[in-house]
């Protein structure tokens, strides 16, 4: 489920807080007429922070179950409507005990309400958490879980925001299925909507490169919604890899250095592109144009088809020119490797 936007949320906010104020407002009307006392007499008031009071619960329970609203809202229905059912039964029961019986009425009503309240609470509550256990079937509405599998890849939103996981799977190279969860897919939302254009633009990537994942023919995103302690997205990420055992797809290198200390399994995409370059050994001549100066003295900077970065010595004469460079030595760097070599000799040289 694609989260609202800032427009969305400001229109759902006026309408919740037109709710509140008309529920208020039906409150104490209903309050004032029943009561037949002035509008500030205590009754009447009564009624008006009931009013308030019912719509404040309704707002955050429409809230807080926004990304599962109808789900959550035939549980809730289902949970009533057990509950209902096995408190008249089981009141019914109790009232044939003698001690009970002998009770007088207001007791017995008392008691009975008490029933009620605790079934009907405890059927709705029980729903609530393990609707995504079962399979309940209601006219039209089917209540299922989507298994998360052990040891999952979770995706972090560099990883989709780089685009590179898509050739990844269609290669076979990362295995499906992909967990994304909610809060990323919330956090790709809010960059989305920046008014940055950069940030925009890399926001509305990740997210065009989840739609993507998902119709990859065969493969399998599941959307994680429940919810994962921590203030930051990476306290998130962490405490879900460690709650699902999983792995974290990721190319934030402070990221997997943390996730390293804690012992969580990281795949850094940057370090993959890093060990799939093709390895230039020394000894190799490559034919390359020198692009600019080097940082030393006399030294020339030249990149091969991938992108790796070769320094040349003693080559500030060709600049700009394409030569044959002998690979004298390679040094590996977490950034990726750095390779080294002289302009090969020519016959007349």
């Amino acid at each position: 489920m694609k989260p609202p936007t800032t427009e969305q949320d400001t229109s759902l906010n006026i309408v919740r807080a037109l709710f509140v104020i008309t529920s208020t407002s039906v409150g104490w009307q209903v309050a004032h007429m029943t009561t037949k006392q002035d509008w500030f007499e205590f009754n009447s008031l009564m009624g008006l922070f009931a009013g308030l009071a019912i719509s404040i619960v309704v707002v955050t329970a429409e809230a807080r179950f926004a990304q599962n609203f109808f789900s959550s809202i035939f549980a809730v229905i289902s949970g009533l409507f057990l509950g209902f059912i096995g408190s008249y039964l089981l009141n019914q029961g109790l009232l044939l005990l003698p001690q009970l019986a002998a009770l007088q009425s207001e007791y017995q009503q008392a008691l009975q309400l008490v029933v009620t309240l605790l079934l009907c609470y405890l059927c709705v509550a029980v729903l609530l958490k393990t609707r995504d256990n079962f399979m309940l079937l209601i006219p039209f509405v089917e209540f299922s879980k989507q298994e998360i599998p052990r040891s999952p890849r979770i995706l972090d939103s560099s990883v989709l925001i780089d685009g590179r996981i898509i050739e990844l799977c269609e290669s076979g190279f990362v295995e499906g299925p992909l967990v994304l969860p909610a809060f990323i897919l919330n956090e790709l939302q809010q960059v989305a909507d920046s008014n940055d254009r950069l940030r925009r633009n890399r926001g509305r990537r990740g997210l065009d490169i989840a739609n993507a994942l998902r119709h990859l023919p065969g493969f399998q995103v599941i959307l994680d919604e429940e919810p994962a302690p921590g203030s930051t997205i990476d306290e998130k990420l962490l405490q879900l890899a460690k709650k699902r055992s999983g792995r974290i797809l990721t190319n934030d290198v402070n990221l997997k250095k943390v996730a390293d200390v804690q012992g969580i399994q990281v795949l850094n995409l940057n370090e993959v592109a890093v060990a799939m370059k093709a390895v230039a050994l020394p000894g190799e001549i490559l034919s390359l144009k020198l692009i600019k100066e080097g940082d030393n003295p006399g030294q020339t900077v030249a990149y091969l088809e991938d992108g790796t970065l070769v320094v040349v010595e003693e080559s500030q004469s060709h600049l700009g020119e394409t030569v044959d460079i002998v690979i004298t030595r390679t040094i590996q760097k977490p950034t990726g490797r750095i390779l080294f070599g002289r302009i090969q000799p020519t016959s007349s040289e």
